[in-house]
């Protein structure tokens, strides 16, 4: 349990930090490197927890992970790519900006493009796991994958109430839960 907590908040931590910038400071120039240890262990535990939900035999699992690993690395590029874009469309929303309507238009169309590329990549992944595994698991994965980052986000959030808790116990009431 406090490995996963770890794991979440150490993913997570850049994010957070990210998405409290203030509003009339454009954002940094270079995303915040992420280890590469980080998003391993992640990946680490979204396996095990995946292969624990979806009791995925040894038998289906050696056709079932290189297609998931191939799913995983490329929708974690798109990710990366969607995320260069969101900064790049804060930049062009701060007050001293100088983003032409034109490079405006252009962002937010390739912004759009990126998200249907999300999407067929999980359309594809569904209909081989349709193809390949048990209709029960295959009816789980879309849930699983989606519920997954909001445990981990739900565990943060635990994990920091915890700390506030320990360095100032009367703050709680305070607190939203």
């Amino acid at each position: 349990m406090k490995f996963s907590i770890l794991l979440s908040l150490l993913f997570w931590l850049p994010i957070i930090t990210f998405a409290q910038m203030d509003e009339g400071e454009p954002p940094p120039d270079e995303l915040p490197p992420v280890p590469p240890d980080w998003s391993e262990k992640f990946y680490t535990v979204l396996v095990a927890q995946m292969t624990k939900v979806l009791d995925i035999k040894p038998n289906q699992a050696t056709n079932f992970f290189p297609t998931f690993n191939q799913f995983y690395n490329d929708f974690m590029e798109l990710k990366k790519d969607e995320r260069e874009i969101m900064v790049k469309l804060r930049r062009m929303g701060a007050p001293n900006s100088e983003a032409t309507s034109a490079e405006v238009s252009k962002t937010l169309k390739s912004f759009q493009q990126l998200q249907e590329k999300k999407l067929k990549l999980l359309d594809r992944f569904l209909e081989f796991s349709v193809n390949h595994l048990e209709p029960w698991q295959a009816a789980r994965i879309h849930p699983f994958l989606m519920r997954f980052n909001e445990r981990i986000e739900q565990a943060v959030r635990e994990r920091v109430r915890e700390k506030m808790h320990e360095q100032n116990p009367r703050r709680m009431h305070r607190m939203r839960p």
